[in-house]
């Protein structure tokens, strides 16, 4: 028999309730527990709306993919009642879109110069390569050879580069329970939650070309799929 009486409990104590704490908390396999009974996912998204929409910087755009429920931490303990922390993690995509000029200049023959190569993007990644416009066969050499009948070439347009960064945005829930002599725990009751910290990791770009590139690659290599969440957690 458990001692529910006693002041304090010992770390074994504590580590067998841990489990038990965990699922009264949240369970990814029903709906019978304190997170969905007590709306803590609403309560966070009416309470912190801002804190889970703010981008990381001017130009993005934020949304929420999923969320992440941690393990419990135990806080103290009040005659039969148990305080619990549980912490409650929203990972963000942050997406930025920019256009930029895709100019692709092919000089006369015989006229290569640093002031005509000034304005070409020699920028192109391997995914934007295929956009450039093809050249007879003898143009390269003609390039650096000398004149003949080939006449400039001029490619314009733009690539829509996309950045983004994922990010976590971290809350904690406060909680209680009831602590029976038999070691059951009932009673779960919600307090509150609280804000705690924004993390952002660096961007990532993508052209439209890579990204193209790179979808296709992924659905070919049977890894193409929408980020899919389950019960709310990535």
């Amino acid at each position: 028999m458990l001692n529910a009486l006693a002041a304090e409990l010992t770390q074994d104590t504590v580590n067998s309730i841990l489990p038990k704490a965990k699922v009264i908390f949240f369970d990814p396999e029903n709906n019978d527990n304190l997170y969905y009974k007590a709306a803590i996912r609403e309560k966070i998204g009416e309470k912190f709306s801002r804190e889970l929409s703010t981008p990381p910087e001017a130009g993005y755009f934020a949304k929420v993919l999923g969320t992440r429920i941690g393990s419990p931490t135990f806080l103290a303990k009040a005659g039969q009642t148990l305080s619990f922390s549980s912490r409650i993690m929203f990972k963000l995509k942050a997406t930025k879109y920019i256009s930029r000029p895709n100019n692709v200049i092919w000089p006369a023959p015989g006229s290569i110069s640093s002031s005509v190569l000034s304005g070409a993007d020699l920028r192109l990644s391997p995914f934007e390569l295929a956009k450039a416009p093809s050249l007879p066969s003898t143009s390269l050499g003609a390039l650096i050879a000398g004149p003949s009948s080939t006449a400039n070439i001029t490619s314009t347009g733009t690539q829509i580069e996309e950045l983004k960064r994922e990010g976590e945005v971290v809350f904690e829930a406060e909680w209680t329970v009831t602590l029976k002599s038999n070691g059951a725990l009932v009673g779960p009751k919600f307090i509150q939650v609280s804000y705690k910290s924004t993390d952002w990791k660096s961007s990532l770009s993508l052209t439209s070309g890579a990204r193209n590139c790179l979808s296709k690659a992924r659905f070919q290599a049977g890894e193409f799929h929408h980020e899919r969440f389950s019960n709310g957690v990535y």
